[in-house]
């Protein structure tokens, strides 16, 4: 087969495209829940037990600026 030629999508293509598609929008709209863009923010869940200032051993927020530099 030269580069010249092209072949029709078939059916199998076409499915595969649709849930690779899905799939991804799938993945995007889990990730907004899970930081909370969409739904209850995850600092008011649980009752306030995943918010950063939950517990003595928590982090600060300045303990995580090194990852903008990494």
């Amino acid at each position: 087969m030269s580069l010249s030629e092209s072949t029709a999508p078939t059916t199998a293509d076409r499915v595969r495209q649709v849930v690779v598609t899905l799939a991804e929008v799938f993945c995007v709209l889990g990730t907004l829940v899970g930081t909370g863009v969409i739904g209850t923010r995850v600092e008011e869940s649980s009752g306030g037990a995943l918010a950063a200032d939950a517990t003595l051993l928590a982090p600060l927020g300045p303990a995580f600026s090194i990852w903008s530099v990494v």
